[in-house]
């Protein structure tokens, strides 16, 4: 179970420790920076003073572009029937199940919430929930965090779509939309698991994103959004509006951050960890442009957060605690109280915190 420990800092910097029987290395001493704030979006940099190694994990973006990973849709990968590595058995009460194939399946048989994934990587593949990938027969959003290991066979990937209306494509194997779902999108995959829940939030978001960008479009003629969450987000008027919103967030966070903790109009509502500086600077950009995009959803009044509240906002849970795993390889830990919801990515056996994120339910 996860402990973390507050002491006051210097001049309105909090620290807290974050330590647990299961995730030791998750920095001992944690600061919690001054804000930084622009309109309704307020975001408080952490940062730590380990210096955890963790340069021989592989992101999804990397993997895809150095052609070190393939993700593709069921029965498309080679040997992608009967591949499934063993796992534990379903702990009491955890959510979701772990996908399952005991025979191979032909392209013909992709399912919209199945994706395969394989590594031919030396190093570990570090997947988080929310990182879209496109192709296929539609673009999906990955459903749950987990690691896969290197030289692996292809492993079933759990995902929600995140373009209605496709069901058909050239080839079936994806790229990286190098793009992180918003958090409110995350929260529809991660907890509501409901597809209809995730289609309607991308078009939600997809409309928010064409008004947002509305005046730079105008210059070159209009915008309309596409159906596609990955493909809005990828338009020239769209990239331009967050890319200008997140170059000033990541310009302005100091040197050592590991993460953030985010406010909207006034309120936390969400917090992002890495287990090093580095880990946390290759999701960076896309994560800040991901709160950008949830600004947009939750416009209102420009209100102050407070450092209590950030402080309160990553106070110790004692709660329900569900586990999903690999023996030897992950454990993804997740713990509900009082109105929030903790995901704690580790790698075993080391039992180091490789993500930690938090949202307000």
């Amino acid at each position: 179970m996860l402990r973390l420990l507050f002491s006051l800092f210097i001049a309105g910097t909090l620290l807290f420790s974050a330590r647990s029987a299961d995730s030791k290395d998750l920095a001992s001493r944690v600061a919690v920076h001054e804000p930084i704030r622009v309109g309704n979006l307020t975001v408080f940099p952490v940062s730590n003073g380990g210096a955890v190694d963790t340069s021989h994990y592989l992101t999804l973006d990397e993997g895809l572009a150095q052609g070190l990973v393939k993700v593709g849709e069921l029965g498309a990968l080679r040997g992608s029937g009967a591949m499934v590595r063993p796992s534990e058995p379903p702990a009491a009460g955890r959510r979701g199940p772990i996908p399952r194939m005991p025979t191979p399946l032909p392209p013909e048989a992709a399912r919209v919430n199945e994706l395969a994934i394989q590594n031919l990587s030396d190093r570990p593949l570090l997947l988080l929930a929310g990182e879209v990938v496109s192709g296929g027969k539609q673009d999906r959003v990955v459903a749950r965090e987990r690691i896969v290991p290197p030289h692996s066979e292809p492993v079933p990937l759990g995902v929600f779509c995140v373009e209605p209306g496709r069901w058909q494509g050239a080839s079936h194997e994806f790229s990286s939309a190098r793009t992180m779902a918003h958090p409110q999108l995350r929260k529809q995959v991660t907890e509501a698991q409901d597809q209809q829940k995730v289609w309607n939030e991308v078009a939600q978001a997809n409309q928010r994103l064409a008004i947002m960008a509305a005046p730079a479009a105008a210059a070159t003629g209009g915008f309309t959004p596409s159906g596609s969450y990955a493909r809005t987000m990828e338009a020239k008027p769209v990239q331009d509006k967050l890319g200008e919103q997140t170059r000033n967030f990541a310009a302005r966070l100091p040197r050592g951050t590991v993460g953030v903790v985010v406010a909207l109009n006034g309120r936390i509502v969400w917090a992002d960890l890495f287990a090093s500086p580095a880990l946390f600077d290759r999701y960076r950009d896309k994560l800040l442009q991901s709160y950008v995009v949830e600004s947009a959803r939750m416009a209102g009044a420009e209100v102050a957060p407070t450092a209590a509240e950030a402080r309160d906002f990553l106070r110790p849970l004692a709660g329900r605690e569900t586990t999903e795993a690999e023996p030897g390889l992950y454990r993804l830990v997740r713990v509900e109280a009082s109105g929030l919801v903790t995901y704690e990515l580790q790698a075993l056996p080391q039992q180091l915190t490789l993500h930690f994120s938090r949202m307000a339910q």
